[in-house]
């Protein structure tokens, strides 16, 4: 989106923005993390038993999207909401090697603090050279319940900038 937006501010032409986008969405990880299985659970996302268990052994998931086979794919798991924002942090640097610089789009659910925390995990470990924030849609919310926590990470400069 910031792609798009900022060729269109530019005057660049369709094809320079799509190219953006493109590139954009190549360089680009996504990864999140959920509090509770119970709302993937009611919208029947994973079984009972998942849930159950996912609740008894009070598992939060660390999630990114294969794009390649466009599926979520489990990639790690925390005890507690706290280590999954360190473990979706820790995902993060093992994408790009620690000390990358990155951008990073942060996505929260009803928490801003969830992001703030998050953002601060990464900068631990990486120069952030770009943030935003933006809230989880209410529609989503109801899938992943509230406490959501997601970042869209990516490296260095911005596709024009390069």
């Amino acid at each position: 989106m910031h792609a798009a937006v900022t060729a269109a501010e530019r005057g660049e032409s369709l094809e320079t923005a799509l190219d953006w986008v493109q590139r954009t969405h190549e360089e680009t990880e996504l990864y999140f993390t959920i509090e509770t299985l119970e709302y993937l659970r009611r919208g029947g996302r994973i079984g009972r038993v998942q849930a159950t268990l996912g609740g008894l052994l009070n598992l939060k998931p660390v999630i990114t999207v294969d794009k390649e086979a466009a599926i979520y794919t489990n990639v790690g798991r925390a005890r507690s909401y706290k280590a999954a924002i360190e473990a979706v942090a820790t995902q993060v640097t093992a994408r790009y090697g620690e000390g990358t610089p990155l951008r990073l789009g942060l996505l929260y659910g009803s928490v801003r603090e969830d992001a703030d925390a998050l953002l601060a995990a990464i900068s631990r470990r990486h120069p952030v050279v770009w943030s935003g924030f933006a809230g989880v849609n209410p529609v989503l919310n109801v899938h992943t319940g509230p406490r959501a926590l997601g970042v869209a990470a990516a490296p260095g400069g911005w596709v024009w900038e390069k």
